[in-house]
């Protein structure tokens, strides 16, 4: 009888440690530590139609993430329009993008970063308004 324990105890054991070392992993991957700097356009920004807006930002995270869009809101008509999507890996993301206003319409726009952390969805935005005359 005392035989037929020591292997299931040996099972139940290795088991134990494969679970507590797999959820330590997970631990160590703050997956919402990602920061999101938007250099420019500076906080309301006066952009003159037909102008090219200057967009720059750095995007940081304690894991390899996996890409960034760009997202121009305009605030007056609640429209959006994605002007880059980029799958990228990488720890640290520079962005250094033009944008050309000549379209678009006048009035107070956003602008939005958003972070792809991973390929579950996990995201995370960070806004600047400017406005285009």
């Amino acid at each position: 009888m005392k035989t037929f324990f020591i292997p299931i105890l040996f099972v139940l054991s290795t088991i134990f440690l494969a679970e507590s070392c797999s959820k330590d992993e997970v631990k160590q991957q703050d997956l919402k530590n990602t920061q999101i700097s938007i250099i420019k356009p500076t906080e309301n920004l006066e952009v003159s139609q037909g102008d090219t807006l200057q967009i720059e930002a750095l995007i940081t995270s304690d894991v390899s993430m996996h890409g960034y869009e760009i997202i121009i809101y305009d605030i007056t008509s609640k429209t959006q329009k994605s002007i880059l999507d980029k799958h990228t890996h990488g720890k640290q993301l520079t962005i250094t993008q033009t944008w050309i206003t000549t379209n678009e319409t006048l009035g107070e726009k956003e602008i939005e970063i958003v972070a792809i952390i991973d390929h579950t969805g996990l995201k995370t935005a960070a806004k600047r308004k400017f406005v285009l005359k």
